[in-house]
């Protein structure tokens, strides 16, 4: 969660670092719009990916591979009739962008609610002594790496 409302900052402030970086200013207010129509995207993504991961764990790859190719599907769907359906052009990419992401987190919350009684038992439990700073600094460290890792990931897919 503390990634996405940092992510969120960075991406809002695509559209004045292109115009302090000496773009031309309709690009820049181009480029500015269209990142602000990826940030709704960005938890869903972020969500996606952690349950993606929890789930290859378990050796479970099945499903984020099925629900890859469905969200393509949807992807090319979403973009073609928002960009030229309904006649949203630019603004319309990254608002499709940010469906797809929705479907996929949906999908996929979907796929684990199903097989939930499978999952109990390796499904993470929140205790008191695991939120203190000692117990989770290995975690921060790794998690820290993964985390910028997925953003520069998801920075280039869009």
């Amino acid at each position: 969660m503390l990634a996405t409302v940092l992510v969120s900052g960075i991406i809002a402030l695509c559209g004045p670092a292109m115009h302090l970086f000496g773009q031309q200013s309709s690009l820049a207010d181009a480029a500015g719009s269209f990142s602000y129509g990826l940030i709704p995207g960005l938890f869903p993504y972020y969500a996606f990916k952690v349950f993606t991961k929890y789930l290859q764990t378990q050796n479970n790859l099945a499903p984020s591979v099925i629900i890859g190719i469905i969200a393509n599907g949807l992807n090319a769907l979403f973009n073609w009739g928002l960009i030229f359906k309904a006649g949203m052009g630019l603004q319309g990419a990254p608002w499709a962008t940010t469906l797809t992401r929705a479907a996929e987190f949906l999908l996929i919350g979907a796929y684990m609610l199903l097989r939930k009684n499978k999952l109990k038992e390796t499904w993470p439990r929140v205790k008191r002594e695991n939120l203190q700073y000692t117990a989770m600094k290995p975690f921060l460290k790794l998690a820290l790496s993964g985390a910028l890792s997925i953003t520069f990931e998801g920075t280039l897919r869009s």
